[in-house]
Protein backbone atom coordinates (compact mmCIF):
# COMPACT_ATOMS: atom_id res chain seq x y z
CA UNK A 1 0.00 0.00 0.00
CA UNK A 2 2.79 2.28 1.05
CA UNK A 3 4.86 1.79 -2.31
CA UNK A 4 1.26 2.37 -4.21
CA UNK A 5 0.93 5.51 -2.57
CA UNK A 6 4.78 6.40 -3.34
CA UNK A 7 4.71 5.57 -6.78
CA UNK A 8 1.24 7.69 -7.21
CA UNK A 9 2.84 10.48 -5.84
CA UNK A 10 6.10 10.36 -7.85
CA UNK A 11 4.41 10.10 -11.30
CA UNK A 12 2.20 12.68 -10.68
CA UNK A 13 5.31 15.28 -10.38
CA UNK A 14 6.77 13.81 -13.26
CA UNK A 15 4.24 14.42 -15.08
CA UNK A 16 3.95 18.23 -14.24
CA UNK A 17 7.83 17.79 -14.45
CA UNK A 18 6.56 16.87 -18.10
CA UNK A 19 3.86 19.40 -19.46
CA UNK A 20 6.01 22.13 -17.70
CA UNK A 21 9.40 20.91 -19.80
CA UNK A 22 6.92 20.86 -22.50
CA UNK A 23 6.06 24.17 -22.46
CA UNK A 24 9.59 25.58 -22.08
CA UNK A 25 10.82 23.83 -25.22
CA UNK A 26 8.10 25.59 -26.68
CA UNK A 27 8.58 28.68 -25.22
CA UNK A 28 12.41 28.40 -26.28
CA UNK A 29 11.10 27.22 -29.74
CA UNK A 30 8.68 30.17 -30.60
CA UNK A 31 10.96 32.86 -29.25
CA UNK A 32 14.20 31.34 -31.64
CA UNK A 33 12.46 32.03 -34.64
CA UNK A 34 10.34 35.09 -33.99
CA UNK A 35 12.25 38.19 -35.02
CA UNK A 36 13.34 40.29 -32.05
CA UNK A 37 12.03 43.76 -32.38
CA UNK A 38 15.73 45.05 -31.21
CA UNK A 39 16.59 44.98 -34.90
CA UNK A 40 19.98 46.87 -35.17
CA UNK A 41 20.57 47.81 -38.70
CA UNK A 42 22.50 47.39 -41.35
CA UNK A 43 25.59 48.73 -42.82
CA UNK A 44 26.29 48.02 -46.85
CA UNK A 45 29.82 49.05 -48.40
CA UNK A 46 29.82 50.00 -51.68
CA UNK A 47 33.58 50.86 -51.76
CA UNK A 48 36.07 49.44 -50.75
CA UNK A 49 34.14 45.83 -52.82
CA UNK A 50 34.63 42.88 -50.03
CA UNK A 51 37.51 40.97 -50.41
CA UNK A 52 39.31 43.93 -51.82
CA UNK A 53 43.55 44.06 -51.73
CA UNK A 54 44.37 47.16 -49.66
CA UNK A 55 48.23 47.70 -49.74
CA UNK A 56 49.64 47.99 -46.22
CA UNK A 57 51.15 51.75 -47.32
CA UNK A 58 47.94 53.15 -47.19
CA UNK A 59 47.44 55.46 -43.74
CA UNK A 60 44.07 56.43 -44.86
CA UNK A 61 41.23 54.63 -46.49
CA UNK A 62 38.04 56.45 -48.56
CA UNK A 63 35.13 54.44 -47.82
CA UNK A 64 31.67 55.11 -48.59
CA UNK A 65 28.46 53.12 -48.20
CA UNK A 66 24.82 53.56 -46.63
CA UNK A 67 23.30 52.61 -43.27
CA UNK A 68 19.35 51.52 -42.51
CA UNK A 69 18.25 53.20 -40.35
CA UNK A 70 19.77 55.83 -41.31
CA UNK A 71 18.81 57.85 -37.70
CA UNK A 72 20.80 55.45 -36.02
CA UNK A 73 24.12 56.07 -34.61
CA UNK A 74 27.43 55.20 -36.42
CA UNK A 75 30.90 55.37 -36.15
CA UNK A 76 34.36 53.67 -37.86
CA UNK A 77 37.48 53.13 -35.54
CA UNK A 78 35.57 55.39 -33.27
CA UNK A 79 35.00 58.36 -35.38
CA UNK A 80 31.41 59.31 -35.65
CA UNK A 81 30.65 59.63 -39.17
CA UNK A 82 27.93 61.87 -41.12
CA UNK A 83 25.02 60.18 -42.47
CA UNK A 84 22.56 61.45 -45.00
CA UNK A 85 18.98 61.54 -44.85
CA UNK A 86 19.15 58.59 -47.15
CA UNK A 87 21.59 56.78 -45.18
CA UNK A 88 24.31 57.16 -47.35
CA UNK A 89 28.11 58.00 -45.92
CA UNK A 90 31.13 59.10 -47.07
Amino acid sequence: MIYYFMTSIFYGKAKEMYKFLTKLALFTFLASIIPCSAYSGEIIFRYPVNNQKITNKITRQFLFGQINPPDMPFKINGEPIDVHTNGGFI
